[in-house]
């Protein structure tokens, strides 16, 4: 994780000197939330002029290799897709989020009553997709609408026991 940070530092310190960043919107750790100049702005340290444009948000992440699926799916679609996904998640007793797609289990430990998390998968976005009884989406494609499945989201047409059986029982089989 330290070598991702150190990576993170370096690419920050250069697109600030270079003018692309215009301010940082947290203190950048894994992830660096920045705004910055998109044209026509130009760049004053190249051309000496520099003439207003509009700043966007942009967000660099950068994360384990194991969780790359998962990242690529909260990253990726807009916003509505997203919360829908992650509302069939969570409707399923699951955990949806950019580390990976976790198995919520609840159990009492003495008087206390504790949710724990069981990674079931960050790897594979098709895999994610499937567990989540999803039509795969590629990246590009991920907009709200663009999945039937996730349109009329009904807690009770999700059987969260079924779809867990039907993926371990594929899992188990390749």
């Amino acid at each position: 994780m330290n070598e991702m940070k150190t990576i993170l530092s370096k690419l920050r310190e250069l697109l600030m000197k270079s003018d692309y960043l215009k301010c940082e919107l947290n203190k950048p750790s894994s992830k660096l939330m920045a705004g910055c100049a998109l044209g026509p702005v130009g760049n004053k340290k190249l051309t000496g002029k520099f003439t207003t444009g509009k700043c966007r948000r942009i967000d660099f992440l950068l994360v384990p290799w194991s969780e790359i699926g998962a990242a690529l799916i909260y990253f990726t679609g807009n916003d509505n897709f997203n919360r829908a996904l992650r509302f069939r998640a969570s409707k399923m007793n699951l955990i949806l989020n950019e580390s990976g797609l976790f198995k919520r289990i609840t159990y009492k430990q003495g008087q206390k009553v504790k949710d724990r998390e069981m990674l079931i998968e960050s790897f594979s976005e098709r895999k994610i997709f499937k567990l989540l009884g999803v039509e795969y989406e590629a990246p590009e494609q991920r907009n709200m609408g663009s999945n039937e499945k996730l349109v009329d989201v009904k807690p009770d047409e999700i059987d969260e026991n079924e779809v867990i059986k039907k993926n371990d029982e594929e899992t188990d089989s390749t």
